[in-house]
């Protein structure tokens, strides 16, 4: 869950899955590979001009990589059963600092086993080992996202323990553990920092609906305020991303298709892009000085445009299915492949 010049800074950039746009002029933005040889990357976190790139290399090994304006691998040290192995699907980048999720299937159920990671660019990033129940077990709904909040990192996942609802949890040097919350009620969804604060997206399901809200929260994890995404009773919220004073919500709403909506101290829904009816996915980014980003796309249809002032434009979009994007500087960087698989091909491109 990972995002621009003077001119793209300020729009809201679409994207759909193969390669046709709508009849007009479209933007060449220039899109071309960044080499990761035998890598299937993941996921994305920025931190100023620099992106952090994760996932695995070969097959069931793990790898991370800095790119500014060169490619810089991480150093990884496998401390427990599953370390060597982890495919990396979450980081966070704060200077120097970096943590990452790690998952793989395992035990007879072919669950996944997680692992955490914590380090530096700078010195390599070592495997926690963490008791056998602290992000799994029978109450575990999967984990969700990783941010930096309050200068620490935090861990978001959902817990089936009481009333099924979101989880947290922080470090205590190399050990992890829970962290109190009054959240509770709905299943998360996406994660994000806005003006420091934690927000979390997901979904209500009271009443046989399943409405889309955003929880804007406080450090310490014990005051919210909902945020309601529209009123159909059954939507989805398919990606989070903030930057800034902007969060920006990707929904899908069953005969409607995707809505974006612009999160501050209130929700916005931002006008409707073309194609939009037909989406099946979808990505979003806040861009750092007020830039608003969304990737979106079906089987059959491919997009690329952004909001400037009151319209949409558009430009060539990357060749696959974008499954993560950033806005780092004043360029974009994305990772695209077609297939559903963890073995499906995987790139990194940029502007």
């Amino acid at each position: 869950m990972f995002r621009m010049g003077a001119v793209v800074l300020t729009m809201v950039l679409l994207v759909v899955s193969a390669c046709t746009a709508p009849e007009r002029a479209a933007e060449d933005l220039g899109w071309r590979t960044i080499a990761l040889p035998g890598a299937f990357p993941r996921t994305l976190a920025v931190d100023g001009d620099r992106v952090l790139v994760a996932g695995e290399k070969g097959r069931y090994e793990p790898a991370a990589w800095v790119v500014d304006r060169s490619v810089t691998a991480l150093a990884l040290r496998p401390h427990s059963g599953y370390g060597p192995t982890a495919d990396l699907v979450a980081a966070t980048l704060s200077g120097d600092t970096v943590t990452f999720v790690g998952q793989r299937a395992g035990g007879a159920h072919g669950i996944p086993r997680w692992t955490i990671w914590g380090g530096t660019v700078s010195g390599g990033a070592d495997d926690l080992p963490q008791t056998f129940e602290t992000f799994g077990g029978p109450d575990s709904l999967g984990l969700v996202g990783l941010q930096t909040v309050a200068g620490e990192p935090l861990l978001l996942g959902n817990w089936a323990d009481g009333p099924s609802g979101p989880a947290f949890w922080r470090a205590t040097g190399a050990r992890w553990a829970r962290a109190p919350t009054t959240l509770t009620g709905f299943l998360a969804s996406g994660f994000g920092v806005l003006g420091g604060r934690p927000v979390v997206v997901g979904h209500s399901t009271s009443g046989g609906s399943l409405r889309p809200t955003v929880w804007l929260g406080s450090t310490d994890l014990r005051s919210w305020r909902a945020v309601p995404l529209g009123d159909a009773p059954v939507a989805r919220a398919l990606d989070l991303s903030c930057a800034g004073a902007v969060c920006l919500v990707a929904v899908r709403t069953p005969g409607k298709g995707l809505s974006v909506w612009e999160i501050g101290e209130t929700a916005r829904e931002l006008p409707a892009p073309e194609m939009a009816g037909g989406a099946e996915w979808a990505q979003v980014v806040a861009g750092p000085d007020g830039g608003r980003v969304v990737a979106f796309g079906s089987a059959d249809r491919s997009v690329f445009c952004y909001w400037k002032v009151d319209d949409w434009r558009y430009a060539v979009p990357p060749t696959g299915v974008v499954r993560d994007l950033a806005a780092v500087g004043n360029r974009f960087v994305a990772i695209v492949g077609d297939g559903e698989q963890e073995s499906s091909p995987r790139e990194l491109v940029t502007t």
